[in-house]
């Protein structure tokens, strides 16, 4: 199932725009697609504007997600290393009673704290550190994102991208323009084209010259 999210704003974690209501609806996701308009031209808020710089999307809403989880542990933390020392259970049961919540299993906690490259002491031992430490594994387990770079029509989106592989290497990223999308998905209806719709299969005349495909003219090439 895909869910259309919309709605948030920096500082959803603390109830504004549609604060945890927006949250809450991530808690069914098996993963994210962050739509991220690399024109520059809307800001966080989506409002219109020149010149801005679409790494703060990406950076914002990693850490809306990240504060929401941890902010929802930290309420709890006291009552919960009680409940691990008293009950003597392991690290994976005592994290998955508190991420359950969000779609976690035992698998993703486990996967999360394998990921962790330091040794962490005992549960009952962990500083404010070492629980952001594990709340970024978690969050990055149970919620990977790709990066939908949209509106790469735009003249200064080639930029704009180039500065968010370089901070962000590792994270997965796909090329898009809903304009474009748009335009060649008329063109193919038209009888120009021949486009497998959200692929980057296309054949035109001159690809297939023996088909019906009308010929696209200069205007259209350009």
């Amino acid at each position: 199932m895909l869910l259309d999210v919309a709605g948030l704003v920096p500082g959803a974690h603390q109830g504004r725009g549609l604060g945890n209501k927006f949250l809450d609806d991530l808690r069914h996701a098996d993963a994210l697609i962050h739509v991220v308009d690399v024109s520059g031209t809307t800001d966080a808020e989506g409002k219109a504007t020149r010149g801005y710089d679409p790494l703060n999307d990406i950076d914002w809403l990693q850490d809306e997600i990240f504060r929401w989880i941890e902010g929802n542990l930290k309420e709890r933390w006291g009552s919960i290393k009680r409940r691990h020392t008293a009950t003597k259970s392991s690290v994976i049961d005592t994290l998955q009673n508190q991420f359950s919540g969000y779609g976690s299993t035992a698998k993703t906690v486990a996967r999360a704290l394998a990921s962790i490259k330091t040794k962490l002491p005992p549960l009952e031992e962990w500083s404010d550190d070492d629980l952001k430490t594990v709340v970024r594994a978690f969050t990055n387990e149970k919620f990977p994102t790709v990066l939908a770079l949209n509106k790469m029509d735009h003249p200064d989106a080639d930029k704009n991208v180039s500065k968010i592989i370089k901070k962000h290497p590792d994270s997965k990223a796909v090329l898009t323009s809903a304009i474009t999308e748009v335009f060649i998905r008329k063109l193919a209806k038209q009888g120009y084209v021949i486009y497998e719709e959200g692929t980057e299969f296309l054949d035109t005349k001159d690809d297939l010259p023996d088909s019906d495909l009308k010929e696209l003219d200069e205007k259209l090439r350009a």
